[in-house]
């Protein structure tokens, strides 16, 4: 279920969508090109897999640009238990920039997700961080390693990578990971 509002604005040379929507549950998968049908990735690696398949062309970002609030109360299409997720899509020029905040595994997370459509291979950037939170969701999460308590002090995950399509994006992929007590 889904509830808000969108505008588009076609009057000017590049559209432009603005809006607020509050979506319950969300599945990325079939805005991906990828078979609904199929269960969503359990763990790091089978997402890896499964975006390497991904039929998304980046460089259409080009032809729009957006402002566009969005609240997700669960998201399906990824690992782990992600929820209250909130964000702002805004995309000019061929440049998507999304400021984000969720519950990843019970840990509150901020991040920002880059994608730049302007060159001829577009680029993808995402920073995520924590501070002061539960380890033993994270540590499952991201290491598939149960039963870890404890205390994180700071956390902080960046990713990079170039390509128009999954399969280059997730070949060209470089993650950095930092934890602190």
């Amino acid at each position: 279920s889904m509830a808000g509002w969108m505008q588009l604005d076609a009057r000017t040379e590049t559209p432009k969508l603005t809006g607020s929507l509050a979506i319950i549950t969300l599945d990325l998968r079939p805005f991906l090109g990828q078979d609904d049908l199929d269960e969503p990735p359990t763990d790091l690696r089978a997402l890896y897999k499964s975006l390497e398949r991904v039929k998304l062309d980046l460089q259409p970002l080009d032809d729009v640009d957006a402002d566009l609030q969005v609240g997700v109360g669960q998201w399906l299409s990824l690992p782990g238990d992600i929820r209250y997720a909130s964000m702002r899509l805004q995309a000019s020029k061929g440049k998507l920039e999304v400021p984000v905040q969720a519950s990843v595994e019970q840990v509150p997370m901020r991040g920002l997700v880059v994608v730049d459509a302007r060159q001829s291979t577009p680029s993808l950037a995402l920073s995520f961080n924590a501070e002061k939170s539960p380890i033993g969701g994270l540590s499952r999460f991201l290491l598939g390693v149960p039963g870890i308590d404890g205390q994180l002090g700071a956390f902080s995950l960046s990713l990079n990578a170039r390509g128009a399509r999954g399969d280059a994006l997730m070949r060209s992929l470089a993650l950095s990971m930092q934890l602190k007590q």
